[in-house]
C-alpha cells in the first residue's frame, strides 16, 4: 500500500522487523491531525490523562520505548513545557516499541512467545487510545 495507509486506519497490531537491526512495536505511529488533536485532549485531561501517563510509564519501566513519526522539541503551542505528560504530549503519535530481543530468544521459537507476551503488556494502552479516538 502507500506509505501512510496506516495512517488512515487503525493501530499495529505488531509491527516486526528482523533484519540487521530488529524492531518490534505497536500502536499509532502517526496520528492525522483531528486524532491527533483529540489524542492530546486525553492527555491534557487531568483524570483520563494522568492514567494514561502512569501506564506508559509502566511500559517504560518495562524497556518500552514511546516514540512517533514526528516528535516536536517542545510540548504543542499553549501547553506548559512543564505539564507532568509533556514528555507524552510532544509526540504526534504513539508508537510502542519493544524492548530490545534478547540474544537467548532472537533465533529460536522462543522469539514468538516473547513478542506476544511483550505485546499482550503493551496492548491495553493502544486498546485505551483506539477507544478514545473512536469516541471524539
Amino acid at each position: 500500500g502507500k506509505g501512510n495507509d496506516v495512517a488512515d486506519g487503525g493501530p499495529a497490531a505488531i509491527y516486526l522487523h528482523l533484519g540487521t537491526e530488529d524492531t518490534v512495536a505497536l500502536g499509532h505511529w502517526m496520528l492525522e491531525p483531528e486524532q491527533l488533536a483529540k489524542y492530546r485532549q486525553l492527555l491534557l485531561d487531568d483524570k483520563r490523562g494522568a492514567a494514561f501517563a502512569r501506564k506508559a510509564e509502566a511500559l517504560k519501566q518495562e524497556g518500552f520505548t514511546i516514540s512517533a513519526f514526528e516528535t516536536l522539541k517542545k510540548p504543542p503551542r499553549g501547553v506548559d513545557p512543564n505539564h507532568p505528560r509533556a514528555w507524552l504530549l510532544v509526540h504526534k503519535g504513539l508508537g510502542l516499541d519493544l524492548p530490545g530481543i534478547p540474544a537467548s530468544v532472537r533465533h529460536s521459537p522462543k522469539l514468538a512467545k516473547w513478542i506476544l507476551d511483550h505485546v499482550k503488556l503493551a496492548a491495553p494502552l493502544v486498546v485505551e487510545l483506539e477507544r478514545a479516538r473512536r469516541t471524539w
